[in-house]
């Protein structure tokens, strides 16, 4: 309670996150940190996701499923923020 009072009462608190340095911790992190943009100011998945792109071709780690086998396809950063945000826009 005391953390949410402070982040609707204070413009200039300065948030920091650490993560490590593989690809799959970077694209761990932009998901999280998406999802802040989405649940904290109200973002949409494709604004949260924009915010993370890069102009000199820089590219993500897809994420993929959960299953042993070979994924099929890759899930990007965007798919993911927008099922999040579908989610909660159902209040799940």
């Amino acid at each position: 309670a005391a953390l949410s009072s402070k982040m609707n009462t204070s413009d200039d608190v300065v948030w920091t996150y650490c993560f490590g340095e593989s690809d799959e911790d970077r694209a761990n992190a932009c998901f999280l940190l998406g999802c802040f943009l989405i649940l904290r100011f109200g973002w949409n998945a494709e604004d949260a996701a924009a915010a993370f792109s890069c102009p000199d071709g820089f590219a993500l780690e897809p994420f993929r499923d959960a299953t042993m086998n070979c994924h099929s396809f890759p899930l990007h950063l965007q798919d993911c923020l927008l099922g999040f945000w579908r989610a909660y826009q159902f209040s799940w």
